[in-house]
């Protein structure tokens, strides 16, 4: 066999780069997000305490509960993931 005809085509070649490029994006896009929620929030809690008329400790910790939430939602999520693999999904894809 030559080697041209062990090497995929340049089209799919092209199709992997740009689906990995997305992936990419969407997962940096993601954990931008991610951090934005988590440290924006403490920057306006004295306004939030200020305009609801709650004490800062209370905003402060309905703020927590919902941090806590989220490492609990990413814990599970990641326990999961082990149950899944990749390589079944890529070649169900294409």
């Amino acid at each position: 066999m030559t080697p041209e005809a062990l090497s995929p085509p340049a089209s799919s070649l092209a199709a992997a780069l740009a689906r990995r490029a997305a992936q990419s994006a969407t997962i940096g896009g993601m954990a931008f997000l991610t951090l934005v929620d988590l440290f924006a929030a403490q920057a306006i809690l004295p306004s939030l305490a200020t305009r609801y008329a709650a004490a800062p400790a209370a905003e402060s910790a309905g703020w927590a509960a919902c941090a806590g939430g989220a490492i609990a939602a990413l814990g599970v999520a990641a326990a999961l993931a082990t149950r899944f693999s990749r390589a079944s999904q890529q070649t169900e894809r294409g």
